[in-house]
């Protein structure tokens, strides 16, 4: 596991998040989203109330695993892109794998 997320400047927190989010584009390319329901529930939860339709789609098990591919394609750019850097240090832990409950570790 990765150490938690030093203070530094907010292109730190987006640099590491840039990174968690091509290795779990990775990880969908070769087992698929459903291999990955924990990360995409996240993504889904940080990103849902600025595009709430392709969050709602990321985290749809009973829909096409296209529209969850395209919904992953546009909220990354979200993410990065749109994300305020307390929430973008929320969902690098998340992709890390530390439960929502555990202390944050904020960056400053």
């Amino acid at each position: 596991m990765s150490e938690p997320l030093a203070a530094g400047s907010p292109g730190d927190v987006t640099d590491e998040l840039s990174r968690l989010l091509g290795e779990l584009a990775e990880r969908i390319a070769e087992e698929g989203t459903q291999a990955e329901r924990p990360a995409l529930q996240a993504v889904a939860y940080a990103t849902r109330s600025l595009s709430p339709g392709a969050a709602a789609a990321l985290v749809d098990w009973w829909g096409s695993e296209t529209a969850r591919l395209r919904a992953y394609g546009l909220l990354h750019g979200v993410v990065l892109r749109a994300l305020d850097r307390d929430d973008q240090s929320w969902l690098v832990d998340r992709l890390r794998g530390t439960p929502a409950d555990a202390p944050a570790c904020r960056v400053a």
